[in-house]
């Protein structure tokens, strides 16, 4: 499913979300979160899965969920590994999970 949400014109997200055919547990799945062409935050290491969207234990969006998620106009923490989402990370996850 392709994604992309424009709040204002100032504020960008787009991407994909995918369903794997066959579910796994082995770090395959989870969000890569992007920005100015570097993962900020999802790898193969750290999956970034947020439960509002994975839930929690070992659930069906947990084993085939993946995704790649770009952002624009998003600023970053000091240490440039989370996004700062402000107030509009709650809509994108309703928007993610309907």
């Amino acid at each position: 499913v392709d994604v992309d949400l424009n709040e204002n014109g100032s504020k960008r997200v787009k991407g994909f979300i995918g369903i794997r055919e066959k579910g796994t547990t082995l770090g395959k799945n989870g969000l890569a979160i992007m920005r100015r062409g570097r993962v900020i935050e999802g790898s193969d290491v750290d999956a970034y899965r947020p439960s509002q969207i994975y839930g929690t234990g070992n659930t069906y969006a947990m084993q085939r969920l993946f995704g790649e998620i770009t952002v624009e106009g998003y600023d970053v923490s000091f240490q440039k590994n989370r996004i700062d989402w402000g107030d509009t990370l709650e809509e994108f996850f309703q928007i993610m999970v309907l």
